[in-house]
């Protein structure tokens, strides 16, 4: 199924201030058998600052389709195997401060395209084998990540910005 996102909201739990759509800041659209959305599904949610994707089976998403002022976006368990933040202007423009794309399939995150903005990225319970070095320069914001339960078996601590403030690598198989 393809959402297309109107003012009537029947797909999903939204908050909204006005019947329309517009001023509506949080849309939960989880657990919907969701595959995928049109580029207008979100043109209606000029406001939209949290989405919760969470639980579909999306597989891929374009992350320039959501609107620029969302704040936080959850993707766990969508099915994704590869994240992409698209082109440099969604990077520059966007508001992301939270992504949640925790039970996925992905083995490694496109962080040369990471939004400034990111403070929070939960990447845990995935196939993430290594943390390559210059990979995390771009988050130079963040302050939380959450690598754990996936299948890194070293991680140089080096590599992290110096604005993590809060670092989870447990249940994962160290070597040293």
């Amino acid at each position: 199924a393809t959402a297309q996102v109107d003012g009537t909201f029947e797909l999903g739990i939204c908050e909204c201030h006005s019947p329309s759509g517009a001023f509506c800041t949080k849309l939960i659209l989880s657990n919907l058998s969701i595959s995928g959305f049109q580029n207008s599904s979100f043109i209606a949610l000029p406001d939209l600052e949290e989405l919760d994707l969470s639980h579909n089976t999306l597989g891929q998403i374009d992350l320039a389709l959501l609107p620029a002022n969302l704040k936080h976006l959850n993707l766990s368990a969508v099915g994704i195997a590869e994240l992409s933040f698209g082109d440099s202007t969604l990077r520059s423009s966007s508001e992301l401060e939270v992504v949640d794309v925790s039970y996925n399939a992905l083995a490694d995150v496109d962080v040369g395209l990471v939004p400034h903005s990111l403070l929070s990225l939960n990447a845990s319970h995935n196939r993430i084998s290594m943390i390559w070095p210059g990979a995390m320069s771009p988050f130079v914001a963040l302050e939380r990540m959450n690598l754990s339960s996936n299948a890194l078996t070293t991680v140089d601590l080096s590599v992290f910005p110096q604005s993590i403030r809060w670092l989870d690598i447990s249940n994962n198989s160290m070597t040293e």
